[in-house]
């Protein structure tokens, strides 16, 4: 996004970009596919997902929030179809990815896994892409993960590089089945990876399974939400380390004390090509299922579910492969740059610029420079413009917000106009995520933004001793409407219209009051 920012001379325009970590772009929900394709896949699945009594194939929608079961939705696009297999990434592999970490406590132990787990889902794919999924053609593991443990670990020495390498492959190895399609997750893996404060098995695959679980075992009487969790999911008490899933994901839970012991899960494309074979099974006996696949072909439909699954899938994977060229890092970098060129910002706010990104030359449209703040924000600026204010009355100016709860990343730089001498206090800052039913992670947003607004109430302390004025801009991911922050998230905040808009869960057990907030910094006239 872009804004012209005011300080009554000059205007000085500002973009800020979330650019994206490496492997985000490649999630099931981000793939675009072309217009055409979209529409005759469409046209076609619309068809496939009906049994021709009317009966519907349905998935569920992509959420973060899983203290309830998502929304279902009938199975009659790609982009649906992909946004199914969006939630097996986001309850399962999402919290692989980034900041994740090998450990025995949190945090865990540096580095950061980055794309090194996450890529054993997304990145798997056919031997043949042509050819349907069989002894012959199996399932290769990410050509991507050499890559991604690679950039994990550039910065460590190589011992513990050598360390880190050895521990992603070892999961890896055991992890995936090529003849399935599949990973595999002993709880005992998942336990000893961290993700910031929590831990991935006990914080949050335990608790995005759970609903699903339940689910299962309550076997619940809308037609809808039984055919979503049927795909979605199945349960067992014993742990199942080989044959083809029946499901997207496969559980085993202990009888004892129902906790989950085994995680078993199909891959990206795998997830498609069994959804795919599922819609054909189900629309065998539709009459109009062999016109609409011939339409979309353009050949006589095949007489079997399979054969017309492969048919289907080897198109899908055509277009997923054009996606992963153009979601590839050095392809996003290229765009930033075009970006950077084409809206000419004075100033440039970035979150999720992690290391990969920072690996890659800045926009050269312009002069600009990079202050690197920590974590995964940096703030760009025009030097020809701008200079940078190292210190105020012998104060420095740090390039990150200070405090324990500071947010997870941040970038601050104090700017000086070159002509007119007039001063900017940029910072740009990513806070904690998490749906607003996380009532830990409003409360973590409240202390994040105290300590932000706190940050900038310390600089502006200081300038207004010094009789100097300034522009303050803040921008970045939030991961929060405007509403959560003044309302939290009780009764009164899922009642806001952006909140209904948006779909959001009201299923809090301890919701986040106003009086908690404490946001005691005050700005002054700075």
């Amino acid at each position: 996004s872009t804004l012209w920012v005011s300080m009554a001379a000059p205007r000085v325009r500002l973009l800020h970009a979330n650019v994206f970590e490496d492997g985000l772009a490649d999630s099931p929900a981000t793939i675009a596919c072309s217009a055409d394709f979209r529409r005759r896949a469409s046209e076609l699945l619309e068809v496939l997902s009906n049994d021709g009594q009317g009966n519907q194939l349905h998935g569920f929608k992509p959420c973060r929030d899983f203290t309830r079961l998502p929304a279902t939705t009938p199975l009659t696009s790609v982009e649906v179809l992909l946004g199914f297999v969006e939630v097996v990434f986001a309850s399962l592999y999402h919290p692989l990815g980034g900041e994740a970490r090998f450990g025995s406590e949190a945090p865990g132990d540096l580095p950061n896994c980055g794309n090194s787990l996450r890529c054993l889902f997304l990145g798997s794919s056919l031997t043949d892409a042509k050819a349907k999924p069989s002894d012959d053609n199996l399932w290769c593991m990410s050509p991507t993960l050499e890559g991604a443990v690679r950039d994990a670990s550039s910065a460590m020495q190589e011992d513990e590089a050598t360390r880190f390498a050895r521990r992603v492959y070892d999961i890896a190895t055991s992890a995936f089945r090529p003849e399935f399609g599949s990973l595999s997750w002993h709880r005992s893996t998942v336990e000893g990876i961290f993700k910031r404060r929590d831990n991935v098995m006990r914080d949050r695959w335990d608790k995005n399974l759970a609903m699903f679980v339940q689910g299962c075992a309550s076997k619940p009487n809308d037609p809808s939400v039984a055919s979503a969790l049927a795909l979605m999911m199945s349960t067992a008490s014993c742990r199942r380390e080989n044959g083809h899933l029946s499901a997207l994901v496969e559980v085993s839970v202990s009888e004892d004390c129902g906790r989950v012991e085994h995680v078993r899960t199909l891959t990206l494309r795998s997830a498609v090509w069994w959804l795919l074979l599922q819609l054909c099974t189900h629309s065998l006996e539709n009459p109009k299922a062999a016109e609409a696949l011939a339409d979309f072909l353009g050949s006589a439909a095949p007489s079997d579910a399979e054969s017309r699954a492969a048919a289907v899938f080897s198109l899908i994977l055509a277009e997923l492969d054009v996606w992963e060229v153009h979601a590839d890092l050095a392809e996003r970098h290229r765009k930033l740059c075009r970006t950077m060129a084409e809206t000419s910002p004075d100033i440039a706010t970035f979150v999720e610029f992690d290391s990969n990104w920072g690996k890659f030359p800045l926009a050269e449209s312009r002069t600009y420079l990079r202050v690197a703040g920590h974590g995964n924000a940096s703030i760009v600026f025009d030097a020809n413009m701008f200079e940078q204010v190292g210190s105020l009355a012998e104060h420095e100016i740090q390039a990150r917000v200070q405090g324990e709860r500071a947010p997870k990343s941040s970038s601050v730089t104090l700017l000086r106009h070159t002509v007119s001498g007039r001063l900017i206090l940029v910072l740009a800052v990513h806070l904690e995520s998490g749906p607003p039913s996380k009532t830990a992670a409003v409360r973590l947003r409240w202390l994040q933004t105290q300590a932000l607004l706190a940050e900038v109430e310390r600089i502006s302390s200081i300038l207004i001793r010094e009789g100097l004025r300034c522009t303050v801009c803040v921008a970045g991911d939030f991961n929060a409407i405007r509403e959560e922050f003044v309302l939290g998230n009780g009764p009164d905040f899922f009642a806001t219209p952006d909140a209904v808009v948006a779909g959001l869960s009201p299923a809090v057990d301890d919701p986040a009051v106003v009086a908690e907030r404490g946001f005691a910094a005050q700005l002054g006239t700075a």
